[in-house]
């Protein structure tokens, strides 16, 4: 008979003392097992499950995103409420500011409005800012510049910043200019101000007071209640007219440079490194980007806790029966972790014959850029004016720098088609396909389903 300090019941985790003979009668139906043998038998369970995965090519995965993350027609999200959903699956990662709303939103939410994210923004549910600008070492030896439209920024849910922003450093004011360290004070004295404020306070000009917020937005100092002061930072930032002093006219003009919201400090408050909670954060933060999780994708996460650090969280989690641990993409190395939908989904598009083939066009900005992350291709750098082109989950052709390259054996129609998607200007230069042509190659492209930008 073994003793009683090594019994534990079957349906529990922690230790408790045999039932007596009452608690036996009462409860005819309660089993006990051996402690080493109920983790034996867990522990077979789990290697059970893992072997029955069989892992799927980098394409197949690829063709998932585009699914998961609601690129494709018929996945996309729809209305304010969307939004809200695309915005709590990317959060956390910075992109840059130009190609959020035209190049990321658009393509996620069907008829995208830009009043959404407005509404989202000043009902306090959606903020943005840049969370994890490069540190003070690293810009020592270059001048600060003013935002401009390529500079990270995120957005996140509000509610989610204390777990989020972990790992961000200490905001360090020093290297800013002189007006950029008066509108801190000033911010730090009076709280949230009107951009129309802080200009009459410093008696700056308009342009002088778009040049201060844009360089308090690039190095992670300042955010404002609507995406529209960001917009308007954008917008205004490299325009020469905006440098030269106004002239005075009878009537008033209205300056859109950052006057809609108040601008406020961003109040980051959560240095204390990674906890528990926020590293259990963090891991489902990760699979409901992703749904598959492993190293190489952390090489796009900039605020995301160390790979050695998530195994642990993953693993206790795959020990509670809540996601899935295997190979489930081939040729990536390491650990993987997937959503237990995001197996069954995998196994449906592997196994499924599409009729027409799947072309996704897409900027190099946008997180589903994982070429030189996965496979073997080389890198193409995260620029809004880059794209490339999946087909099939196979990167097809790319668009760097304004040169067109393929990377994938095609014929000649669906070459001159993918000039055509991804606007290079070789296609003005090709004298190989006539009007005629070029007009079939259009009606072809609608034939494929696909997203544009």
């Amino acid at each position: 008979k073994p003793r009683d300090h090594m019994l534990t019941p079957s349906c529990e985790h922690g230790t408790q003392s045999p039932p007596s003979p009452k608690s036996q009668a009462l409860s005819p139906s309660l089993d006990w097992c051996h402690r080493r043998l109920l983790a034996r038998i867990h522990r077979l369970t789990v290697d059970g499950l893992r072997q029955q995965i069989k892992p799927v090519s980098i394409a197949t995965y690829i063709r998932y995103l585009t699914r998961h993350q609601g690129l494709l027609p018929g996945h996309q999200k729809q209305s304010a409420n969307g939004l809200f959903e695309v915005i709590a699956q990317l959060q956390g990662i910075d992109i840059q500011a130009a190609a959020w709303e035209p190049e990321v939103i658009s393509l996620r939410v069907e008829g995208y409005k830009k009043e959404w994210l407005d509404e989202l923004c000043f009902t306090g549910e959606v903020g943005w800012a840049r969370l994890f600008p490069p540190s003070q070492t690293e810009r020592k030896a270059r001048p600060m510049v003013a935002i401009s439209k390529f500079a990270p920024i995120s957005l996140f849910l509000r509610e989610d910043v204390s777990w989020l922003c972990t790992a961000v450093p200490e905001r360090d004011t020093e290297g800013l200019t002189s007006p950029a360290q008066q509108a801190v004070g000033i911010l730090t004295e009076k709280g949230a101000s009107f951009a129309s404020d802080l200009q009459l306070s410093m008696q700056l000009l308009p342009s002088q007071m778009t040049d201060c917020l844009g360089e308090l937005v690039t190095r992670g100092v300042v955010t404002s209640d609507g995406f529209s002061g960001l917009r308007g930072l954008i917008g205004l930032a490299t325009s020469e007219e905006n440098k030269k002093r106004p002239k005075v006219v009878r009537q008033r003009q209205r300056h859109i440079s950052g006057s809609t919201g108040r601008w406020s400090l961003l109040d980051l408050t959560c240095n204390e490194g990674f906890t528990p909670e926020s590293l259990e954060q963090w891991a489902w933060q990760l699979l409901r980007r992703w749904g598959v999780i492993f190293k190489d994708l952390l090489q796009r996460e900039q605020g995301a806790p160390p790979w050695w650090q998530l195994v642990s969280t993953y693993r206790r989690m795959e020990a509670r029966g809540e996601i899935r641990g295997g190979r489930f993409v081939k040729g990536v190395a390491g650990e993987q972790f997937a959503l237990p939908d995001a197996v069954a989904r995998l196994r449906e598009i592997r196994d499924e014959m599409s009729p027409t083939p799947e072309l996704v066009i897409l900027s190099a900005a946008d997180p589903l850029n994982l070429v030189g992350i996965l496979g073997e291709e080389p890198r193409i750098p995260a620029v809004t004016t880059n794209r490339l082109a999946y087909l099939d989950g196979h990167l097809a052709a790319s668009l760097i720098a304004g040169q067109f390259q393929l990377h994938k054996t095609i014929d000649k129609e669906t070459e001159h088609l993918l000039q055509l998607k991804l606007g290079s200007t070789e296609t003005n230069q090709c004298n190989t396909a006539s009007p005629q042509v070029i007009e079939a190659l259009k009606q072809k492209a609608a034939i494929p389903r696909m997203v544009s930008w």
